[in-house]
């Protein structure tokens, strides 16, 4: 998995209005599917997050949370990503998700 630094994730997030999300999301999505072997492929991905209006948006959030966890974060707890995905705007389940990405990357 690639590390990346959280403060600038989330100052292009802000500067790209949100494209840099989105190209993150891509990214990250085929870094954890080549870790752990699990998850949808992009196209998947892309299509499903396009025809279901962001509803698979949070389950895909929980469950990349759940095989981070097999990957061997032990600083992510997937329910809690679950919650920020409804009280926050996305960014910060991103940071909290790259953070465990990050401490995989270094171990």
């Amino acid at each position: 998995m690639k590390k990346r630094s959280i403060g600038l994730m989330v100052v292009l997030t802000f500067v790209t209005l949100g494209f840099y999300a989105l190209i993150w999301h891509i990214k990250f999505n085929s870094e954890v599917r080549n870790t752990t072997g699990e998850g949808p492929g992009t196209g998947l991905f892309i299509l499903l997050s396009l025809f279901t209006f962001g509803i698979y948006s949070v389950i895909w959030h929980y469950t990349t949370s759940v095989r981070l966890q097999k990957a061997g974060a032990q600083d992510i707890n997937p329910i809690l990503v679950l919650i920020l995905c409804f009280v926050t705007f996305g960014i910060v389940p991103m940071v909290v998700m790259q953070s465990s990405a990050n401490n995989i990357a270094t171990a």
